[in-house]
């Protein structure tokens, strides 16, 4: 451990001189002085001991965030919205977290301090954790050994996938003051170094509290852009898309004959929706589609089309697929499923579709033209989203683990 510590120093020091020295491609600069920012999200030092949640991006963060928003579920292990510490890794966080210490008042939301010892443990002092929650396996092993020794409790591990065990893991945290709260079964491969227990994915609660209130307001997110599903026709919205997508769309659309073109409704909104240029080539390759540059409605932008495709799952990494999966809705998507955890659950359900080949989409696209094959396929998608929407309640569960937990490590210091 103290080895790996040691390298992870050494290196985030030498990347750092580098940087100030020579200077370093932007990408690995703004990452850097990203976390050299920390003390400018601090007024003085919290009161209470705080619930410490870490994740390297927003969307790691936003897994856990139907739980450390919600002030009961925070008194419960008692604690509240001032005593919450957010940190992430990746610069492209930055927004997000200035809006959610706005929002929530937390008391720190920011960038992770560097991989330097004095300055974790001046950040340490500050913030007094009681828990610290990882969200994925964004580990930093300094960062890592600095929090355990201070940990009132110790780390709760949220891997985003039950077979997640990489080898730096188990090296990191140490046993008597760790947890694992696992997304899709009882067990973990390390549940016999540390002690686990079913959470679940807690952005489903999330999702679907969003669901429900887009379901009862008569407006759609795309009425602005004249973009609604048309009810006349088979409507398809492709959600995260990127140029390769777009491409794979073009080719299975050229196999379909005009009647069937003119009873489609393909409406595209791009991954990077604040990049013109992105949504302007998309445009290009896919010229028969609607392609709109709109950012954060993607999810309410899924309300009454007939089917999803979403985009990654050929270069980039797929991107989420709960989100269809949950309006009831059948998804496609790209060959490559791995980097998304609930993929392959939602794909053996029969919810999610992964696609090698062109001519697969056209064979689809065929069929669901077709009104009763259409209401068909939609039938069954409903049933399966109402059985994977049984599984909600993992916020219930973190924080029931939380209080576990606490529970257990007072009781070993006793």
């Amino acid at each position: 451990m103290k080895i790996l510590s040691a390298l992870s120093t050494i290196a985030f020091q030498t990347v750092k001189f580098c940087d100030d020295w020579f200077g370093l491609p932007s990408k690995v600069a703004d990452s850097i002085h990203f976390r050299r920012e920390w003390r400018n999200g601090f007024s003085a030092k919290l009161r209470t001991p705080s619930l410490w949640i870490h994740g390297a991006s927003v969307g790691e963060l936003e897994d856990l965030a139907s739980f450390f928003t919600n002030e009961e579920s925070l008194n419960a292990v008692g604690h509240s919205l001032s005593s919450v510490v957010l940190t992430a890794s990746s610069i492209s966080t930055r927004d997000k977290l200035k809006r959610w210490k706005e929002q929530y008042h937390f008391g720190y939301a920011g960038p992770l301090p560097p991989e330097d010892p004095v300055e974790l443990d001046e950040f340490l002092e500050k913030i007094s954790p009681d828990v610290m929650l990882i969200s994925q396996s964004d580990m930093w092993p300094l960062c890592v050994e600095k929090a355990n020794n201070k940990l009132k409790t110790g780390i709760l591990w949220l891997p985003s996938r039950d077979s997640s065990a990489k080898i730096i893991a188990p090296l990191c945290l140490l046993p008597q003051k760790t947890m694992i709260g696992t997304r899709a079964s009882d067990s973990h491969p390390l549940s016999g170094i540390f002690q686990s227990s079913f959470v679940g994915n807690l952005r489903m609660d999330r999702i679907l509290n969003r669901i429900q209130a887009a379901r009862i307001s008569p407006d759609h997110a795309l009425d602005p852009a004249g973009a609604a599903p048309d009810p006349q026709k088979t409507s398809i919205i492709i959600g995260s898309a990127w140029a390769h997508d777009a491409a794979f769309w073009e080719r299975a659309l050229n196999e379909l004959n005009s009647d069937e073109v003119a009873r489609l409704q393909v409406v595209v909104i791009p991954h990077e929706t604040r990049e013109s240029v992105q949504a302007a080539s998309i445009q290009g390759i896919l010229p028969r589609a609607r392609v709109l540059s709109i950012d954060g409605i993607l999810l309410e932008a899924y309300k009454g089309f007939s089917a999803a495709f979403v985009g990654g799952a050929f270069k980039t990494g797929l991107h989420s697929v709960m989100e269809p999966a949950l309006w009831g809705i059948p998804v496609f998507c790209g060959p490559d499923i791995s980097k998304q955890p609930e993929a392959k659950k939602l794909s053996a359900m029969g919810l999610l579709h992964p696609l090698s080949r062109p001519e697969e989409l056209t064979l689809w696209l065929k069929e669901l033209v077709n009104a009763n094959a259409r209401d068909r396929v939609n039938k069954e998608a409903q049933r399966l989203a109402v059985e994977l929407a049984k599984e909600r309640g993992a916020g219930l569960r973190l924080r029931d683990l939380i209080k576990k937990f606490q529970t257990k490590q007072a009781a070993d210091h006793s």
